[in-house]
Formats: C-alpha cells, sequence, structure tokens
C-alpha cells in the first residue's frame, strides 16, 4: 500500500507543473480515442456513413427507410437500410469493417472502407 502511495505522490508532484488544460485535452484525447475503437460506436458510424450516401438517392425516386424495427418471435429485429424503387426493394445489412472480403475462396471487393 505503502508502493502505491508513494507512485500515486510521484505521479501528482510531475503533473503540478503541467497547466489544467494540457491535462483536460490529454483526458479527452485518451477518452475519444477509447470510444472511436469502441465496436458499437463503429457500428453507428458505419450505418450513419451508409445513410448519408442513399440519402442521395431520393432525388431520384428511391424511398430510404433507416434502422427499422420489426417484431420477431419474442423479441425484436433490426433492419438496417431499406431501399423501395421501381426496381425492387433491397435490405442492406452494414458492417463497418476493414480489409477484404471472401466467398467461396474467392476475393470479392476493393478491401476499402
Amino acid at each position: 500500500m505503502e508502493i502505491i502511495v508513494s507512485i500515486l505522490e510521484s505521479v501528482f508532484r510531475a503533473l503540478a507543473g503541467i497547466p489544467p488544460m494540457i491535462l483536460v485535452l490529454f483526458v479527452l484525447l485518451v477518452v475519444l480515442s477509447k470510444v472511436l475503437k469502441n465496436p458499437a460506436f463503429k457500428g453507428w458510424s458505419g450505418e450513419k456513413a451508409v445513410s448519408v450516401v442513399l440519402r442521395k438517392l431520393e432525388k431520384h425516386g428511391f424511398r430510404i427507410l433507416n434502422d427499422i424495427m420489426l417484431p420477431a418471435g419474442e423479441g425484436t429485429t433490426q433492419i438496417d437500410h431499406v431501399v423501395v424503387s421501381r426496381f425492387g426493394v433491397f435490405v442492406i445489412e452494414t458492417k463497418n469493417y476493414k480489409g477484404w472480403i471472401y466467398t467461396e475462396g474467392r476475393r470479392i471487393g476493393s478491401g476499402l472502407r
């Protein structure tokens, strides 16, 4: 316990000379880096990015529905995007992954986000 107290005292002495605004900015950057790496945040931001792109289709007569909740058995299920057009109804599931997509041993897609 004495070692922990000693370490904390040393840390506080070292931080005493740093302006408070710098410490606040450092803490905010640490928190922001954790949020940006969070899988839930990455999924949400990917869905929002796709929504922005799909919204451009509305001026061409497409109807865009985002984040649809439907009853399913005892609970619900969620659909990321539905595009309704004269060409058909398209259901889009968004994944915010980086890298290549493989199907049946063959690489598809560009590998870009």
